[in-house]
């Protein structure tokens, strides 16, 4: 068998080629905390950063989401990386916390266009074409492109660095953004745009958020979904790279080893979505992502044994795994229960709901990091896996139908 399927690559060469591109030159992830430390910023005030985002993400994400269902997914998808590549330039030029705060927010709002038109976009595409078993192939493979990009990136990014500085990661990465939208132009969209009038928008925008968010909270299934992506994103804004930045850092990790550690978990990012893609089996997505949560369980206690800089870079390394084998399984799991019609918005409002989360986490984990330290704020984390085993055993799929 080879790399690809029959029919996928011409499909799907220009989401592949986007994120090989984009990511290979997206070096700001690794090395953004460290240049918020670098200019004197505590962790709560990061954390407030990323809060903003957040929400300017939670009040943007579900009209966005709706303008994609009735302008087109490419459109929004487009707008959304051009938009994302001017915020993160403009951030180089900021001089104080207000402007950062201010720009942060935007880039956020920009960063919606495509957190749901996206996966709309290629799975409406697969349908058209009647490839609908590429989709979970699809969302595996997308994520190891991902991450084989950010292999390069964490080596390029430390060269950036180290030969331009810090705060070079901006313009860098807005570069990165530009050539994303270049690229997913030749993406082909299966979708007829209606011809409306602006009143006649605004009212199909307003009726489509209201429907799909009221179809969303009947259906049994998702419900129960978003409320995992609630609890998922709490997690994720507790032991992300605002904890392990700082906890490497006491270790004696050298902040030029950042990219390089960022290469590693990237290799591993390659891997696990393959790997979770031979597991999944039709409709097994459930279990999956219940033994990966258990897992997590496990992952949080290592942590708290770690005192020391290998064991504690082992703990991340299990971390990264677990996350990058259940992201597919939990995308193709959630795409399973959403009609063609309403995709684009459904899943802005899981971003909409993972936003809300993430305002909530994101400055309470910056304080109890400054306060108490990251490791407790990693192991909180992943006892929120308990209420998402909970959870996931509520589930009654066949009340869905």
């Amino acid at each position: 068998m080879g790399l690809f399927s029959k029919g996928e690559l011409k499909l799907l060469w220009p989401f592949y080629l986007e994120g090989l591109i984009v990511c290979s030159f997206l070096i700001l992830i690794p090395f953004q905390i460290l240049y918020f430390i670098s200019i004197g910023l505590s962790m709560t005030q990061v954390g407030i950063l990323s809060s903003v985002m957040m929400l300017a993400a939670l009040l943007f994400e579900i009209p966005t989401g709706a303008v994609a269902d009735i302008y087109g997914r490419k459109f929004s998808v487009i707008l959304g990386w051009t938009l994302e590549a001017l915020m993160i330039s403009l951030i180089f030029f900021a001089n104080s916390y207000f402007y950062l705060l201010i720009l942060c927010f935007f880039w956020g709002i920009s960063r919606t266009f495509s957190s749901g038109s996206y996966d709309a976009w290629v799975v409406d595409l697969l349908k058209a074409k009647r490839k609908k078993s590429l989709i979970p192939i699809f969302f595996s493979k997308h994520l190891s492109i991902y991450n084989l990009g950010f292999v390069l990136s964490g080596i390029i990014g430390t060269f950036c660095v180290a030969t331009f500085g810090l705060s070079s990661i901006w313009l860098f990465s807005g570069v990165a953004c530009v050539m994303g939208a270049l690229i997913i132009c030749f993406g082909e969209e299966i979708y007829e745009k209606p011809k409306v009038k602006i009143k006649e928008s605004f009212a199909r925008l307003w009726n489509q958020t209201k429907e799909s968010s009221y179809y969303s909270y009947k259906h049994h299934v998702l419900y129960f979904i978003f409320l995992i992506f609630f609890i998922i994103a709490i997690a994720a804004s507790f032991e992300g790279f605002i904890s392990w930045t700082p906890l490497l850092k006491n270790l004696g990790f050298e902040d030029a080893y950042f990219g390089y550690l960022f290469t590693v978990m990237a290799i591993i990012g390659v891997g696990a979505p393959l790997l979770a893609n031979k597991f999944m089996k039709s409709n097994n997505e459930k279990k999956l992502l219940v033994i990966s949560a258990m897992i997590t369980l496990v992952y949080g206690f290592l942590i708290l044994i770690s005192n020391n800089l290998i064991l504690t870079i082992i703990v991340l390394m299990i971390g990264t795994t677990i996350w990058a084998f259940e992201v597919p399984i939990i995308q193709t799991y959630f795409q399973r229960f959403i009609p063609t019609k309403k995709r684009a918005t459904i899943g802005s409002i899981g971003g909409m709901i993972s936003s809300l989360a993430l305002i909530i986490g994101t400055p309470i984990a910056g304080f109890l990091i400054d306060s108490l330290g990251p490791k407790l704020a990693i192991f909180i984390a992943a006892l929120l896996s308990i209420p998402v085993i909970i959870l996931y055993n509520r589930i009654n799929e066949k009340k869905s139908k």
